[in-house]
């Protein structure tokens, strides 16, 4: 999942001085790790694994322009976050988390995946927009850090 922020202040990065790129790169790194705090804390637990996998990713600078990421490596990531439409899922994969989202053992875990996986594949899954809603509920914050950020770089480039 990718979320935009852009912003021009019609000067080159590559361009600033290092002091000034350094306030532009915290403003990006402080909404990063907002959101991934938000993220962390809203994400849908059983075994804990999908909110521990969420993390920021590395900044990057792109036809200079600062890329900065937060998302997760799980697998299931994206169908989490967009939902599914319906499909028969694998059943043992379900069963780590039947187990400890219900606290049964194996054979009772095994016959509650397989009727999890049955209601999947007749309606899908609904989406958690766990990192969506993080933006959504922190879309001003991030807006107003940014812009904090490009003005003092701006400052320091002036000086």
């Amino acid at each position: 999942m990718e979320i935009l922020v852009q912003g021009n202040a019609g000067v080159a990065f590559d361009a600033l001085p290092q002091t000034a790129q350094r306030k532009l790169l915290a403003g990006v790194l402080q909404v990063q790790l907002l959101l991934e705090r938000e993220a962390k804390e809203t994400a849908p637990r059983a075994s804990g694994m999908y909110g521990q996998s969420i993390a920021s990713q590395p900044m990057e600078i792109v036809d200079g322009v600062i890329v900065g990421a937060v998302g997760s490596s799980i697998a299931y990531a994206v169908p989490l976050e967009l939902g599914s439409k319906p499909h028969m899922p694998p059943v043992s994969p379900l069963i780590p988390w039947v187990k400890v989202r219900f606290g049964v053992k194996e054979p009772e875990a095994r016959s509650i995946a397989f009727r999890i996986a049955r209601k999947i594949a007749q309606r899908g899954t609904p989406a958690a927009k766990v990192f969506a809603n993080a933006l959504a509920r922190h879309q001003a914050q991030a807006q107003r850090i940014l812009t904090q950020s490009l003005t003092d770089a701006l400052a320091e480039a002036a000086r």
